[in-house]
């Protein structure tokens, strides 16, 4: 039996789903953007995809309840990733946070406490990343702490995600994994993380996520030196056969290893590349679903939720609006999350249209500040973010979805 079942839109049968569980803005606005939702048939659970809450459940209704608080002007973490050790086997090409120390960990405790706060908040999806989340041998404990009022995920390279590891997360919130694979060409893969195992530890993985019903997305960061518009069809078929739920197709940002260089060809290669393959195949539910990073992060979709929607907890405690974002403004070591979340009101008082990353990294630039060990202190960040002029004008979602 197919444990799945793909619907190309909100048909009949999602409307009548959502119908009960929220508001006919969110409903229409959602059938409007065409995507595809997938329908766990074993769990009676549909995904839109890695942006949104699974529903129905617990998280999905406070997700609801945030949209509502949005709507009333109120700010509200949906997500929050936590960075819970910097440590990772591989030496990525395009890696964001290679100028991070790879010593530090999030301690368990204080793990515990930041979801504590997290509920408090109303927050509805965590996520555990790194570096490589899957390195820490106490890594099952953590997930086993994500109550069920959050859905969690995970942002692995596939690295020790065997049988045995999804067995032990079996009936815990954890219900999707978001694995790196930026290439269908193992000798590429390897090459480009300098690590032999990285092409087979993807295919271990899927393969185990798979077999324990957990929704798998794959991530591709595009380079066009890298990825042709051939290669990215080539690519989509090979996630198919693996029987991946969704690719998450995102273009290279200036940041880590990566900073300084300018990626605004790259970036728009990658946004056409990525829509004739999602056009290609969004009306066959064969393939996985496609998500076009770039697009859902637009003014035109969610826009950037960084340091209010979304946050991040940087692997020493310091929190940031975003895991790509060298800002902090306080330390969990030192003060309550949710003391620091609403201190940040300050400074980010409403989601943006524009990304707060490049907006953050020109002023960085300017004030001629060199980012060799990230994050900034929260002086720093607070004399970079008061310069910035981010666009404070809602996103369509919000405009259209929350009121």
């Amino acid at each position: 039996m197919n444990r799945y079942e793909v619907h190309c839109g909100v048909d009949d049968e999602i409307r009548n789903v959502l119908k009960g569980i929220s508001t006919d803005k969110y409903i229409d606005y959602i059938a409007g953007k065409g995507e595809k939702i997938t329908h766990d048939l074993e769990q009676d659970r549909y995904y839109i995809n890695t942006f949104f809450p699974s529903f129905p459940g617990k998280h999905w209704d406070v997700y609801m309840a945030g949209l509502k608080k949005v709507g009333e002007g109120k700010r509200v973490p949906f997500q929050t990733d936590l960075v819970v050790t910097g440590r990772c086997h591989c030496d990525c090409w395009h890696c964001f946070r290679a100028k991070y120390s790879d010593s530090n960990e999030l301690g368990i405790e204080t793990i515990r406490q930041i979801i504590g706060d997290l509920e408090k908040l109303g927050n509805s999806v965590v996520g555990i990343t790194g570096g490589e989340p899957m390195l820490r041998k106490d890594i099952v404990d953590i997930i086993k702490m994500i109550p069920d009022s959050m859905e969690g995920q995970i942002y692995t390279t596939g690295i020790n995600i065997n049988d045995e590891f999804v067995e032990k997360i079996k009936g815990t919130s954890l219900r999707r994994c978001i694995i790196s694979l930026d290439h269908y060409d193992e000798e590429v893969v390897c090459k480009t993380r300098n690590s032999k195992r990285a092409f087979s530890d993807v295919i271990n993985a899927v393969a185990a996520l798979k077999k324990g019903n957990i929704y798998v997305s794959l991530t591709i960061c595009i380079n066009k030196d890298i990825i042709t518009l051939d290669d990215l069809f080539k690519y989509v078929e090979f996630a198919k056969e693996l029987g991946v739920n969704e690719i998450r197709m995102v273009s290279t940002i200036s940041q880590g290893k990566l900073e300084g260089k300018n990626f605004a060809k790259d970036h728009l290669y990658a946004m056409k590349i990525i829509r004739e393959v999602k056009k290609k195949t969004s009306n066959d539910p064969s393939y996985p679903a496609i998500v076009n990073f770039g697009e859902i992060e637009s003014a035109r979709y969610l826009g950037c939720g960084a340091g209010v929607n979304y946050i991040s907890v940087n692997a020493d405690g310091s929190v940031t609006p975003c895991v790509s974002v060298p800002l902090s403004f306080g330390n969990v070591n030192e003060d309550t999350f949710e003391n620091i979340y609403n201190d940040m009101g300050r400074f980010f008082p409403k989601a943006s249209c524009s990304c707060v990353g490049m907006a953050t990294d020109l002023i960085r630039k300017k004030m001629n500040i060199e980012t060799e060990n990230p994050p900034f202190d929260k002086e720093t960040s607070i004399e970079i973010i008061s310069k910035c002029l981010c666009s404070m004008r809602s996103s369509d979602f919000f405009e259209k979805a929350c009121k």
